[in-house]
């Protein structure tokens, strides 16, 4: 079945992720061709603007957290992947549950560091800093998570691409 190919899509993104902080753009690419592919000549998708409404939503959709340098331009090109094999409602759901699930592994990750206090005193300042920059017109240009400082990424970074896997396994397995 080829929608096992998103399934290893994914799975490659993540340990990228893992290893690398990246997520290759070739792969976004032979994932975006195979979804498409998958939609038009196994599913029998006509609606080509579906397939388009697929990729561009989650591009929309987290376009803010690009902005704000809070999620990365490759987690937003892997649901734009994801929105390629699935419907628009299937994808809503598979967005809406990664979100959920990346909030999970947050917060086991501040439970396990014991850090709420201060992930809470970060969040707000780097928030408002965002505001502020953006209200005189400015773009704010500091990641939410430097890469470059190893505990930083220990104790607050998640990579998201796992979230998307796990909830792109859920709702292929009609879990939601």
């Amino acid at each position: 079945m080829i929608i096992v190919a998103l399934i290893i899509i994914l799975m490659i993104a993540v340990i990228s992720d893992l290893s690398k902080t990246r997520i290759p753009n070739v792969l976004i690419l032979v994932g975006l061709i195979s979804g498409v592919f998958y939609r038009v000549l196994c599913m029998g998708e006509r609606n080509y603007i579906q397939i388009v409404l697929g990729i561009v939503i989650p591009l929309i959709c987290f376009f803010p957290l690009f902005l704000c340098r809070a999620m990365g331009a490759g987690d937003i090109k892997l649901m734009a992947v994801t929105g390629t094999y699935f419907t628009i409602k299937e994808n809503t759901k598979c967005i809406i549950l990664a979100i959920f699930l990346g909030g999970v592994i947050a917060l086991v990750k501040i439970l396990c560091h014991k850090n709420l206090r201060k992930r809470m005193k970060y969040m707000l300042a780097y928030f408002g800093n965002v505001c502020r920059c953006g209200a005189a017109g400015n773009y704010y240009d500091s990641p939410y998570i430097n890469s470059d400082n190893a505990e930083e990424v220990k104790t607050a970074g998640i990579k998201f691409s796992l979230p998307i896997l796990l909830a792109t396994i859920i709702v292929m397995g009609g879990g939601v």
